[in-house]
Parts: structure tokens; sequence; C-alpha cells
């Protein structure tokens, strides 16, 4: 079988004889169920036996109606999944742009939330510093114990340590007619450790003394419970669960500015 322009050249073996007829149509055979054969050479000679005929083969009508048919189902299928591909690109690409929108939005909110909790942290701050210079800038000139000097006597001016829940130390002399309010203000100008105003109270070790609220609304001062001249700790304790200074601390106006008497 050899290849031609129209379809494929074959040799056919005849068995029998035919002489051909005049003016008839060329003979028409069948090869395979796919293929036909379409021209015979010589196409009007006498038939013999073992006589070989070139013949031009080419696909039958039900081949190429296949052929169209699956090409056609080929090319389809190729559209059908060029636009899947499309389709899968334009969502994938949706869902990135939303995610992108989604990250986006939480990281403004996550940035704004931050710079509130910051801004509102630093005025929390600014509002306990300013507490404190009032505090501090209310307490009573710290007497004086030296040789020389005639306003105070040593029986009269007590010498307070402080531990602070921090750890650190602070220490000042008030003369024995300070109102007790001035410890804690005097504490407190000093960031009490970290520690709220009015979550804590003062105690001494030995004896065990509590000078707390009461004592302040009394207004006692440190003769009237009991401690003289000399030197005295504080420690501070918690009134409840320790809370660190969050707040701005509420400042009393009726002890700010307390004097000695």
């Amino acid at each position: 079988m050899d290849a031609g322009k129209s379809g494929w050249k074959v040799n056919v073996c005849l068995l029998g004889v035919r002489e051909a007829a005049p003016n008839t149509q060329p003979l028409m055979l069948q090869v395979g169920p796919s293929c036909q054969v379409q021209e015979l050479q010589p196409s009007d000679a006498v038939s013999v036996l073992d006589v070989d005929i070139a013949a031009d083969v080419v696909p039958s009508l039900e081949a190429e109606e296949y052929l169209r048919r699956w090409e056609e189902e080929q090319r389809q299928q190729q559209v059908r999944l060029a636009q899947l591909a499309k389709e899968r690109a334009a969502r994938e690409a949706a869902e990135a742009a939303e995610r992108a929108a989604q990250e986006a939005a939480e990281a403004a909110e996550r940035a704004a939330r931050e710079a509130a909790e910051a801004a509102a942290a630093e005025a929390a701050a600014a509002a306990r510093e300013a507490v404190r210079e009032r505090l501090a800038a209310s307490l009573p000139p710290e007497p004086d114990v030296s040789p020389s000097s005639s306003s105070s006597s040593p029986e009269s001016v007590l010498t307070c340590a402080f531990s602070l829940p921090d750890g650190s130390r602070i220490s000042r002399r008030f003369t024995v007619d300070t109102a007790v309010q001035v410890l804690f203000d005097f504490v407190d100008s000093r960031g009490a450790g970290g520690w709220e105003r009015g979550s804590y109270q003062l105690v001494t070790r030995m004896p065990r003394r509590v000078v707390g609220a009461e004592a302040k609304a009394e207004g006692r001062t440190l003769r009237d419970l009991g401690l003289g001249g000399g030197s005295e700790a504080f420690l501070l304790e918690a009134l409840a669960a320790p809370a660190a200074a969050s707040a701005p601390m509420d400042v009393d106006a009726a002890t700010e500015g307390m004097a000695a008497a």
C-alpha cells in the first residue's frame, strides 16, 4: 500500500474474469469498514486472474463523520478546559484580593487599636505623673534635725522608711504631728511601687500597727499612733488583689497641701 495525494494506493488481486462494459461506472470495491476504493487503474480494462490494479483509497463517509465529530469534541473539550482554567484563575485572584483586603483591614484595625491603647496609656501615665507632682508639691517641708537647727528637735522628728512592692525603698523625715494622710501622699508621689492610690495600707513590723483608711479619715497624726522620735519602717499591704497603677490616682482635695502641725 502506497500513500497517494488523495488517499492510499493499494494493489488489489481480482479473482475472476470480467470484460469491462463500455460507458459503465468504474468498478467500486469496499476495503474494510472505514475505507472504500475510489478509483481503479486501469478502470476499463478487462479483469483477469491475478491482475494487479492500482486503487485510490479514501476514508468512507462514516469515517469522515466520526473524525469530524471527534475533532469537534476535542476542540470543545479544549475550550471547556480553557474556560475552566480562566474561571479558576479569576476565582483565585478574587479570593486573593479578598484575603488581602481583609488582612489590610485587620492590620489597619489592629494599628488603630494599638495607637488608641498607646495614646490611652500615655494619657494615663501623664495623668499619674501630674498627680504625683501635685502630691509632692503638697508635702510639708522636711524637718531639719541638724544641731544648728532650732525649728525641730530630734524627739519631734520621725524618719519613716517604706518598702515598696517593686522592691525599692524610700524614706523621709516627718514631724510627729504630721497627719497620717501625708505619709500616703508621700508614698503615692513616689509611685507606690506601681500600686494604685487607695489600694493599700501601711503596716509597721514590730509591733505590728496598721495605718489605714480609718486613721486617715479621723485625721490622726503620727503622735496619735504612738510613733515618737526616731525611725520607723513601713510595709505596703494590699487591701485586695494588687492592682497596677493603670488609671490616674484620685487626689483627696482636702488632704492636698496638708502641712505639719
